[in-house]
């Protein structure tokens, strides 16, 4: 398997993150439209599959959610999109493991099916077993929430693979402040602020017990893995959520990804893209789609931001040298006139 190339990366994270957090604050009586609007992502979030979003938009969700519910709701809803999405849906791939220690060695890998940013890892330190994540340091309230969510997940990964009510007794924190993780944590867990990686201390007879993976996880196909390899396609997958919603200009793009205006155009051009190729290839994806699904031109056209039909006539036919008259006749109709 080929690792990612950390140097062009688009930090990228599956929606279902965020779907079940959004699903989450739902069920607590809350509309749920504006606090996806506030995250940055994608306004038909519920509707995307196996898409992939920027995990910037998803550290802000947790922010959100975390500083406008009470811990409690926090705490549950948190734990409720773990063990139902999050934790769930990856725990199958371990299933050729053959001791907890063993698994976490892979999740360097594992990881990568939902994932583009991964940095990982098992150390023995002084005969202690640390799991290690290295993350950008950042003072924020994104930072604090994400780091509590990770906290979280990885409790909750090591509980499924043990079938057991695993607790952290040491964690290293990069945070200066662990208000947050007591409540949403544990409170007996003993904290070491300001590190530079997020650390948390697996004692050797959990780690070497035996996985015992639920029947239902051994029955379902294990993933693919998902991700691409190059800045451009990250860029594209990161993009395209969005393209259906949103004029994507190359100022908007850069803001979605996080990153200034000329960072984007000149990673693009150290690939030979260009933005516009990019935009208009999302443009024509859409479409396609959406062509193949009824909708009328005129609606495609407007819903991709265009004036008019007949500006969406012309970057459609510059893309696939038809118009979408013509292209929707003999590609997706198969010309059955003729």
């Amino acid at each position: 398997m080929r690792e990612p190339n950390t140097k062009t990366m688009v930090p990228l994270i599956k929606c279902g993150y965020a779907q079940y957090l959004i699903k989450g604050y739902k069920s607590l009586g809350f509309d749920p439209h504006l606090i996806i609007k506030e995250a940055g992502l994608p306004s038909h979030l519920m509707e995307l599959s196996e898409e992939f979003i920027p995990h910037d938009s998803v550290k802000k969700l947790l922010s959100l959610l975390g500083n406008r519910l009470d811990i409690e709701q926090f705490r549950h809803l948190v734990k409720t999109a773990l063990q139902r999405n999050s934790v769930q849906r990856l725990i199958g791939e371990f299933r050729h493991c053959k001791t907890v220690r063993e698994a976490l060695l892979l999740t360097s890998h594992i990881y990568l099916h939902d994932s583009t940013n991964v940095n990982v890892g098992l150390d023995v330190n002084y005969r202690e077993a640390w799991y290690w994540i290295q993350r950008k340091p950042q003072r924020s309230s994104e930072f604090i929430w994400s780091e509590v969510y990770t906290i979280s997940y990885i409790v909750e990964l090591i509980r499924m693979l043990s079938r057991t009510d695993w607790q952290p007794s040491k964690i290293k924190v990069q945070s200066s402040d662990v208000e947050h993780h007591k409540a949403m944590v544990s409170d007996d867990c003993q904290y070491f602020v300001g590190h530079s990686k997020l650390e948390i201390y697996i004692e050797d007879k959990v780690l070497d017990s035996a996985l015992s993976l639920p029947i239902h996880v051994l029955n379902k196909p294990l993933l693919d893995c998902n991700w691409h390899s190059n800045f451009t396609d990250k860029v594209y997958t990161a993009l395209y959520p969005y393209a259906k919603d949103l004029d994507l200009t190359v100022k908007r793009s850069a803001e979605i990804l996080n990153m200034s205006t000329r960072t984007l155009q000149r990673k693009l051009a150290d690939e030979g893209a260009t933005f516009r190729a990019l935009k208009d290839s999302l443009m024509f994806t859409c479409a396609v789609e959406m062509m193949s699904e009824g909708f009328p031109l005129t609606q495609i056209a407007i819903q991709l931001s265009f004036a008019d039909l007949s500006q969406f006539s012309r970057a459609f036919k510059r893309v696939s040298g038809l118009s979408p008259q013509k292209y929707h006749k003999s590609i997706l109709m198969g010309d059955n006139a003729c």
